[in-house]
């Protein structure tokens, strides 16, 4: 079994298939739900498709960088909840193999939520350390919650199966919050340290704001601030 933390921090504190290739999808004010894979990766084909077949997703594409950075209008900040499948490391993914094209989220150049982007799912190892791994687990996301409601992933290794994604999906359609469907998902296959322990970006209340830790598939709170004062990460160990 598995226990459940939360941190805060303040900002004043620190400072396929489509899959193929890409072209400009049209804007649709529905809910829009995109799928992006890792190149040259089977493993991430399954779990994306495990997740994105529930829904009647807009977008269903490899992956390169410049999904999440310059063209990030038209693919990932277009959708409303997105799911990336593939390697990655502390603040950081590759969008091809275990190597190649990287994406830094620390660096800058993402910034997510300045369109329709709510939720972005990344199925990866040890994209979102927790206060075990780095005493500075914000200092990654300051830069790309520019509206963001919550960033999902994990904070240890991982594995390629299926089975997560695919509950994850049935979670979120049954009406669970996007942290608990997430965390469900994953404890209901662990086998031991297996398949990693999930952690959780979210914007914490703040202003008037009320926070997103209860936001749901269905039922969402009003968009964060674009320059969080305030964000928090709940965490499985």
């Amino acid at each position: 079994m598995f226990n459940i933390r939360t941190k805060i921090q303040s900002r004043t504190l620190v400072a396929l298939l489509f899959i193929g290739i890409l072209f400009p999808p049209s804007s649709s004010f529905a809910l829009e739900e995109g799928g992006f894979v890792c190149r040259e990766e089977s493993g991430a084909v399954n779990e994306t498709w495990n997740f994105i077949k529930h829904f009647s997703y807009e977008q269903y594409y490899w992956a390169v960088p410049e999904v999440f950075t310059t063209w990030d209008a038209s693919y990932v900040d277009n959708m409303d909840t997105a799911f990336f499948s593939g390697h990655g490391g502390n603040f950081s993914i590759t969008t091809l193999r275990n190597c190649c094209d990287p994406v830094n989220f620390a660096g800058g150049a993402v910034s997510l939520g300045d369109l329709d982007l709510e939720f972005l799912t990344i199925d990866a190892c040890s994209v979102v350390p927790s206060p075990l791994e780095r005493a500075d687990w914000a200092s990654g996301w300051w830069k790309v919650f520019h509206k963001l409601h919550q960033l999902l992933s994990f904070r240890t290794t991982g594995w390629y199966d299926g089975r997560v994604e695919d509950q994850y999906a049935k979670n979120l359609l049954a009406g669970q919050k996007y942290i608990d469907a997430w965390f469900n998902a994953a404890n209901s296959v662990r086998s031991g340290t297996y398949p990693g322990y999930c952690a959780v970006i979210w914007a914490y209340p703040q202003g008037s704001h009320p926070g997103t830790a209860n936001d749901t598939y269905y039922s969402q709170a009003s968009d964060p601030p674009y320059d969080l004062g305030i964000m928090a990460i709940t965490y499985q160990y």
